[in-house]
């Protein structure tokens, strides 16, 4: 998939790409993140994280932390558009975790 010819030529307005990284490998994101503001592409993407580590046999989920950690970094990077996959298997961990942090303020949490 060449999605950086679709969003030149015009062919969709944005691309949702999986920005899936291990656990412990938030580094990884934010080298991400880097590649697409230095291609120019960033504001028309909105970023996939994922609840688990889909590059772990068996797909471990990531600690609350790091997925709140994830979503900060995007914040930090004005990268405010994203979408979290995998939800029918996130743990009621990680749900209390974006509730009291990142999303605190959210209509959505009350």
């Amino acid at each position: 998939q060449d999605w950086y010819a679709w969003l030149e030529g015009g062919y969709v307005d944005f691309v949702v790409p999986m920005a899936y990284v291990g656990i412990d490998e938030v580094s990884s994101l934010e080298d991400l993140i880097d590649e697409w503001q230095a291609d120019g592409v960033l504001d028309r993407l909105v970023i996939g994280l994922a609840v688990a580590d889909f590059g772990n046999i068996g797909t471990a989920l990531k600690t609350s932390k790091q997925l709140v950690l994830e979503i900060e970094l995007l914040r930090r990077r004005d990268v405010n558009e994203f979408v979290i996959f995998d939800t029918d298997n996130i743990g009621d961990d990680q749900l209390d975790a974006l509730v009291a942090g990142p999303f605190a303020q959210s209509r959505l949490c009350r």
